[in-house]
């Protein structure tokens, strides 16, 4: 049964008064042409459902899971992180000798023993001051023995192209001195008859050679 839209259609034709086989004629092809229209209006809505996908159910839950495990992850990285820069910070290397010793319970503060005066001695008179004083190493060239203060000597000597520095001081001498530290030393401190030993040598000599040297001193 034709609509409204056909009616008036079709009381247009029937007012231009065209022959009977042309009505017929432009009213089918109205009738084709709407009926194409309407089939392409279809086709286009299939084509944007199809263009437009409602968002599928894995990509909700892969953001879900997201948002429930990585992201309280990621955050306790953070705080573990943190923690940790903290801690290095808190850990502070070990001074370096600075002369303070305990005694006692008491802070007492030491001076270098190089800040004193050397005075060039015999091995004789250092031997009058400490008597089990070392000898210098069988063939060490440009041997040098020295007082610092009253009860603290030394003696320095080369051996096979490298130097070494022997310093002696008694208890009361070592309570108020300390051996500074030089760069890129080896240093060997141990104790005879109460008194305080110290050997150092600063310019890379083999390990070997350094043992045989420290095992000599310690006869």
């Amino acid at each position: 049964m034709p609509n409204r839209e056909e009616e008036l259609l079709q009381k247009a034709v029937d007012g231009i008064e065209p022959s009977e086989g042309a009505k017929e004629r432009m009213l089918a092809n109205i009738r084709r042409k709407a009926a194409m229209t309407a089939e392409e209006a279809s086709v286009q809505t299939e084509q944007e459902a199809v263009s437009k996908p409602e968002e599928k159910p894995e990509r909700k839950k892969t953001v879900e899971r997201i948002m429930k495990y990585w992201i309280p992850a990621a955050a306790a990285v953070i705080v573990i992180l943190l923690g940790w820069g903290i801690y290095r910070n808190s850990i502070k290397p070990p001074k370096e000798d600075d002369g303070t010793v305990s005694a006692g319970g008491e802070q007492k503060d030491r001076k270098a023993i190089t800040s004193l005066t050397e005075q060039v001695l015999t091995e004789d008179a250092v031997r009058s001051i400490f008597g089990d004083f070392p000898k210098a190493p069988t063939g060490a060239s440009d041997v040098k023995y020295f007082r610092y203060a009253e009860e603290a000597c030394g003696m320095q000597f080369t051996l096979n192209g490298h130097r070494f520095r022997l310093t002696v001081m008694s208890p009361d001498t070592a309570g108020k001195y300390y051996v500074p530290g030089e760069e890129n030393e080896l240093r060997e401190n141990w104790e005879r008859n109460e008194n305080e030993y110290t050997l150092v040598n600063c310019d890379n000599v083999d390990m070997t050679l350094w043992d045989i040297v420290i095992d000599g001193m310690k006869k």
